[in-house]
C-alpha cells in the first residue's frame, strides 16, 4: 500500500449470478504503472492485476546531429518521448534550421514514456508547470547558433507556424538563458 492519501483501501461488492463484480477504474492523469490488489474472503481467493496507463502512444526521439536533448534529471533520465508527428516536426524542424543558419536545436522535456504531468522542483507534489507536456505534443527548446550568430526569432516562428502548422511562444530571453521556446505540434 502506498502513503497517498487518495489510495483507496477497501471496496465491497457483490457478484453477480455467474460469480463476477464490476468496477470502474478512473485513472488519475498520471501515466505509469499501477496494479490492483484483489481479495476474496479466503487467503486463497486473490489476484492483482498490473494496468499500464498511457496518455498516448508516444516514441523516443534520438539524439542527432542537428538538434540535441536536454533536461535529463536523475528523477526523469528519460524525458523525449513524443507523438510521431511532433517528433518528426521536431526532425524537420532543426534539420531545417540548420541548413538555414546552422543552428543546432536543443529540445527539453517532450513527454515522459507514458504522458502525465512532470513533477519537476523540489517538492513534487505534481504541481508543475509542465502542463503541456503530458501529450507528447510539446516541447521546450532553445537554438545554439554554431558560429555565435544572433538567432532569427522571426524566421523560427514562421518556420513553426505556417510551414509546420505548430505554435510558437517565446517564454524567456536573456544572457543567462538565451533564447527558450515552447513548441506545439
Amino acid at each position: 500500500m502506498t502513503e497517498n492519501k487518495d489510495t483507496l483501501t477497501e471496496v465491497q461488492g457483490k457478484t453477480d449470478a455467474d460469480g463476477k463484480a464490476k468496477y470502474t477504474y478512473l485513472c488519475s492523469g498520471i501515466g505509469g504503472v499501477d496494479s490492483i490488489y484483489v481479495q476474496g474472503r479466503t487467503p486463497y481467493d486473490t489476484a492483482t492485476a498490473t494496468i499500464v496507463l498511457k496518455m498516448g502512444e508516444f516514441e523516443l526521439m534520438k539524439e542527432d546531429t542537428t538538434y540535441k536533448l536536454i533536461g535529463q534529471t536523475g528523477i526523469h533520465p528519460v524525458n523525449h518521448y513524443g507523438t510521431s508527428k511532433t517528433l518528426s516536426r521536431l526532425r524537420q524542424l532543426a534539420d531545417s534550421a540548420y541548413a538555414h543558419s546552422k543552428w543546432v536545436l536543443q529540445y527539453n522535456d517532450i513527454s515522459l514514456m507514458y504522458g502525465g504531468p512532470f513533477d519537476v522542483g523540489k517538492t513534487r507534489h505534481w504541481d508543475t508547470p509542465h502542463q503541456t507536456h503530458r501529450e507528447g505534443r510539446n516541447v521546450d527548446m532553445r537554438p545554439v547558433s554554431v558560429s555565435d550568430d544572433s538567432i532569427d526569432v522571426e524566421w523560427l516562428e514562421k518556420f513553426i507556424t505556417n510551414t509546420l502548422k505548430g505554435s510558437f511562444r517565446e517564454e524567456a530571453r536573456g544572457i543567462q538563458l538565451k533564447h527558450h521556446f515552447h513548441l506545439g505540434f
